[in-house]
């Protein structure tokens, strides 16, 4: 299983790099909370992927193997101090 399952932080952003970044924000565009979840792939079982919520509503999925940076909300607390 992958590590990011075990990690017990609040996730607070999540982006991909290149020309087009996709990714999420908490606070950003109304997200409210960024949840990892595993899939199932054709080939390898719990695959870490992540649920972005806009309250009750799960408003996009992203693979973490496209994710260049996933920071968590403590981490932003931190940097802030």
């Amino acid at each position: 299983m992958s590590t990011i399952m075990l990690d017990e932080r609040p996730i607070q952003s999540a982006w991909s790099t290149g020309e087009e970044p996709i990714g999420a924000a908490v606070g950003c565009c109304g997200v409210t909370r960024i949840e990892p979840y595993s899939e199932n792939g054709a080939v390898f079982p719990h695959l870490p992927w992540l649920k972005v919520w806009k309250g009750d509503v799960l408003i996009a999925r992203l693979n973490c193997a496209h994710m260049a940076e996933i920071t968590y909300a403590e981490e932003e607390a931190e940097e802030t101090h």
